[in-house]
């Protein structure tokens, strides 16, 4: 089965930082591109990779999709209710 090139996850209160790591291990070493992570509570997203170190976007960055998804761009901000 081949792996997407993305995968999101919303963090949710009841994660536990060692549950989302893993899951960050676990779609890099399965081949995935790219892993975003959402903290609505934080407001800020954060990429991961497996070339590059981890990148914190906050409300007002911009969220690209590269080569994945090529012509995405978004503030973070926006996708957050207000």
């Amino acid at each position: 089965m081949t792996p997407p090139d993305l995968a999101i996850e919303i963090a949710s209160p009841g994660n536990t930082a060692r549950e989302i790591e893993r899951k960050i291990g676990a779609y890099l070493s399965s081949g995935v591109r790219q892993v975003w992570i959402v903290y609505p509570g934080k407001r800020q997203v954060i990429v991961h990779s497996p070339s590059d170190p981890p990148r914190t976007l906050y409300a007002d960055h911009k969220l690209t999709g590269g080569d994945i998804l090529p012509g995405l761009s978004i503030t973070v901000s926006s996708l957050f209710d207000d």
